[in-house]
């Protein structure tokens, strides 16, 4: 299995350093960002299976789970780093998370300028829960592997949001999906911590 880590731009420093105090959290958040790049990379090189069926099925529904767990975890672990870095002292309460407005407005007071970068991840891990809580908490993820016959539908495995009784339609391929939030989440998390680590 390939894998993938941390970003370059976060490890570089480490190497020099070593990972200090907050930033096990950032070191943390970069870890998950390698998970979901992971996720998404064997999901583009796994094929349908169909002759051994089944078995594919669940490993798509593996990396499916794994994918989305990481990209949350890489937004909370970006929250917990902003609260050790900033000083906020909210310990490790649920109160630490990007997707909350009063959590948001505290580490804003210190750094009113990562405001767009907090909101986008905080909208970002509100539209990643909505899966997570399929996965995790309710009937599971429905992942399903379409051969496309047309040129402008790809083949690959898909997450159909609404379940397996949702339309196709409105069904996601998972590697753009995965993809696309790791670079987000990468993109706004470099943001903030150039503020930060500029600024202390």
């Amino acid at each position: 299995m390939k894998t993938f880590d941390a970003p370059d731009w976060m490890i570089e420093p480490f190497l020099k350093q070593g990972i200090l105090g907050p930033d096990y959290y950032l070191y943390g958040a970069g870890r998950a960002l390698g998970f979901v790049r992971t996720a998404a990379y064997e999901l583009e090189v796994l094929e349908d299976g169909s002759e051994t069926v089944g078995h594919q099925q669940k490993i798509a529904e593996y990396h499916a789970y794994a994918g989305i767990s990481a990209a949350r975890t890489a937004i909370d672990a970006t929250a917990a780093w902003l609260n050790v870095r900033l000083g906020l002292g909210l310990g490790q309460s649920s109160v630490v998370n990007l997707s909350r407005k009063d959590f948001r407005t505290k580490v804003l007071v210190g750094r009113p300028e990562a405001q767009e970068y907090c909101r986008v991840l905080g909208d970002l891990g509100r539209e990643i829960d909505e899966h997570r809580q399929r996965a995790q908490h309710r009937e599971g993820l429905a992942v399903s592997y379409y051969l496309s016959q047309k040129l402008n539908f790809l083949s690959g495995w898909y997450l159909r949001p609404q379940g397996m009784s949702g339309h196709w339609e409105d069904a996601l391929l998972l590697v753009e999906l995965l993809r696309s939030w790791a670079d987000e989440i990468e993109d706004n998390l470099r943001g903030i911590h150039d503020l930060v680590k500029g600024g202390k």
